[in-house]
């Protein structure tokens, strides 16, 4: 094979100007230069005759399609989305457990407060019925021993109230240690986990 010293250019004009592909202008001044030049018409006969063994030659089928069969992707389809669904359970999963987790935590600290608020509350009461006890007892000291039972009985009335009131009433809530939490997660991740992999054994290529 002779290697005709051409630019790119001319190798490119060539065969595109044995596919036609030419415009009148250009097909008109390779023609020119064809006449005019000797390894150019070489080049294009050589070209020529490589087209012309190249469409000589047997065609052959490739081995393999490279496409997947209509019966493995029927298989595949549902088993990919049954492993996304069971990914997306799993998650869902975590993420209420997470939330669990934090509205115990936050409850266990709010609880004290509470409890400390509900304390206080009848302290102060007592200390503000003293102090006017005390005060009933410098104007009036006779009449003194006629107001205990009534005093007495304001208490027994403030005691009854705060016993029935809504917040003693309220019932117990249930709290969990950070370790049974800790141990409801990792039930819950491994459960998920094994789930996720007898889908994913389930595939066809497995």
């Amino acid at each position: 094979m002779t290697n005709y010293k051409l630019s790119p250019y001319d190798w490119e004009a060539l065969s595109a100007y044995l596919d036609g592909a030419l415009d009148g202008p250009d097909q008109a001044r390779l023609q020119t230069r064809l006449a005019n030049e000797t390894g150019l018409n070489a080049a294009l006969r050589q070209l020529e005759q490589t087209r012309s063994m190249l469409r000589a030659a047997p065609q052959r089928r490739r081995p393999r399609g490279f496409t997947i069969p209509a019966a493995l992707a029927a298989k595949l389809r549902p088993a990919t989305s049954s492993f996304g669904l069971w990914r997306l359970v799993s998650a869902a999963a975590s993420v209420i457990l997470v939330a669990v987790m934090a509205g115990q935590f936050l409850d266990g600290a709010a609880t004290p407060m509470m409890a400390t608020m509900a304390d206080e509350a009848p302290q102060a009461y007592m200390l503000e019925m003293a102090v006017e006890e005390s005060a009933t007892a410098e104007d009036a000291a006779g009449a003194a021993a006629s107001e205990i039972v009534p005093e007495e009985a304001d208490l027994a009335m403030e005691d009854e109230a705060l016993r029935s009131s809504p917040a003693s009433k309220m019932p117990t809530q249930i709290t969990l240690s950070p370790e049974q939490l800790v141990w409801g997660l990792v039930v819950v991740v491994a459960f998920s986990s094994w789930m996720a992999w007898q889908q994913w054994r389930k595939l066809p290529d497995r």
